[in-house]
């Protein structure tokens, strides 16, 4: 049985992804990718190669349908997609938040592009600090 942890709604929760969720949380950043927000990858990897590494991962749903996912990797760094229907709507940052306190840890890390403002929000709202900036150069081949 998976466990459910709801927010304060109490219609909505994150549970831990499943193999079964892959192709929503594979789609979901894949489509992230096209707003030239992302800061991680140049270009989408193979869903098997994606999914190689272990994250750990709770979609977020409202029971019928996935609303999206956050994560976070073992650099203590926190990830969030949400569905563009679902966004704006502060359940983003309530996901982190208890993303947060289902996963204890004394700092963590966001990597947010400068454009995008909606996601420099949520986690300012949850109390990140700026840090550094990263600056990078593509070589086109």
């Amino acid at each position: 049985m998976t466990s459910k942890f709801f927010l304060k709604n109490k219609t909505t929760f994150l549970r831990d992804s499943n193999d079964d969720d892959h192709v929503f949380i594979y789609n979901l950043v894949n489509e992230f990718l096209k707003t030239d927000l992302s800061v991680t990858f140049l270009s989408m990897p193979s869903i098997d190669e994606f999914f190689k590494n272990e994250i750990k991962r709770y979609i977020i749903s409202n029971g019928n349908e996935s609303l999206g996912f956050v994560q976070i990797l073992e650099n203590n760094e926190v990830g969030y997609f949400l569905d563009k229907k679902f966004q704006n709507q502060g359940i983003g940052t309530e996901c982190v938040e208890l993303l947060m306190q289902l996963n204890p840890r004394k700092r963590f890390f966001a990597t947010i592009n400068d454009k995008n403002e909606s996601s420099k929000r949520l986690i300012k709202k949850l109390g990140f600090k700026p840090k550094a900036t990263i600056y990078e150069k593509i070589i086109d081949s």
